[in-house]
């Protein structure tokens, strides 16, 4: 519908709902009785790092003696201004980080984050020849491409993602390292002589892998497109 009949997304009541009370601050509410703005949407999704480019942490900062800010914004994959109607979907609010947020403004986005086939639309590594002794491979020389595919071109483009990734190179070597030291393989051989009790173990130990852990890293798809696990 955004795209067949915009002029039907132009109505501005949620549009004003949005900047005079959804996002007015901690204390101010849409509706009093459920305490609902956009703190409590935050709080609720409980995304801690930016879906867009994951390599930012998103903070609610709370205090007694201080009002409650974020360092996060809610961006508007469609944007606001275009499609007024659309300022409070619920499926349109995106909390990302102020870089994105602040990169992408009001230009449009090949792929939503809360599409459920994203994070299989990128492969991030970097363009190394097969079996390269990574020992012998500079810092320099691991530069991290996202290999988008369909229409996340347009988000890696529009983001800046692998030119802001440059400053990941020692990461991606790091990761890259680990896998050519402790492959599968390797690891299963660490298991089967009992220098692991198990695979998850040797994965928690060796490639900073905690399953029980809470806290979502910086990141993650980086490492698990790498490491292969």
């Amino acid at each position: 519908m955004t795209q067949e009949k915009p002029e039907a997304l132009q109505f501005e009541q949620f549009l004003r709902l949005y900047q005079n009370r959804f996002c007015h601050g901690a204390d101010i509410y849409v509706d009093a009785s459920t305490c609902y703005n956009s703190y409590s949407l935050i709080q609720n999704l409980g995304v801690t790092v930016c879906p867009y480019c994951d390599e930012e942490y998103l903070h609610v900062l709370e205090s007694r003696d201080q009002k409650t800010v974020r360092t996060l914004e809610l961006d508007h994959f469609f944007p606001k201004k275009k499609y007024p109607a659309l300022a409070m979907c619920f499926y349109n609010l995106v909390p990302s980080g102020q870089a994105c947020n602040g990169i992408k403004l009001e230009e449009s986005l090949g792929m939503s984050p809360f599409e459920p086939e994203i994070e299989s639309c990128t492969r991030l590594c970097p363009d190394l020849p097969m079996g390269v002794n990574m020992e012998a491979v500079p810092v320099e020389a691991c530069v991290i491409h996202f290999h988008p595919r369909g229409a996340m071109n347009e988000n890696v483009k529009t983001l800046r993602l692998e030119e802001r990734y440059l400053r990941h190179r020692a990461q991606a070597h790091r990761y890259l390292v680990l896998k050519q030291n402790f492959d599968e393989t390797k690891l299963q051989e660490l298991v089967r002589l009992g220098i692991f009790p198990s695979l998850e173990q040797a994965r928690e130990v060796l490639y900073e892998e905690n399953a029980a852990s809470t806290d979502q890293p910086l990141l993650q798809k980086l490492k698990h497109d790498i490491l292969k696990f």
